[in-house]
């Protein structure tokens, strides 16, 4: 199986955008759960200081937010950022930067 650079993360989001994926230079996969109970939502966008609330939306009843780039492309490669609708909110973040790495998994 070939390696795979992977990291997972628990990040905090507050009102201001906040930075949840670093910039990867390869092809990547990622996985972002919201932790938190109730309605609260998270907004995930490739901009920072984006107008508030806009960009793809998660929350504990919404499910995981799976982005890949061989959806979204280039857009993947750079860094993302996330608003939530209300203070003291998390994303846990699972970022695999080779998807060969899901396609060898049973």
């Amino acid at each position: 199986m070939r390696s795979s650079k992977f990291s997972v993360v628990i990040v905090p989001v507050g009102a201001a955008s906040d930075f949840v994926l670093v910039p990867a230079s390869r092809d990547r996969v990622a996985l972002l759960v919201s932790p938190t109970s109730g309605s609260n939502a998270i907004f995930l966008a490739p901009a920072p200081n984006m107008a508030a609330l806009i960009g793809f939306q998660i929350s504990a009843a919404s499910g995981p937010l799976l982005l890949r780039a061989e959806d979204l492309g280039d857009v993947l490669q750079g860094a993302w950022y996330a608003d939530a609708a209300a203070a003291d909110q998390s994303v846990c973040v699972l970022d695999v930067s080779d998807p060969a790495y899901w396609r060898a998994q049973p």
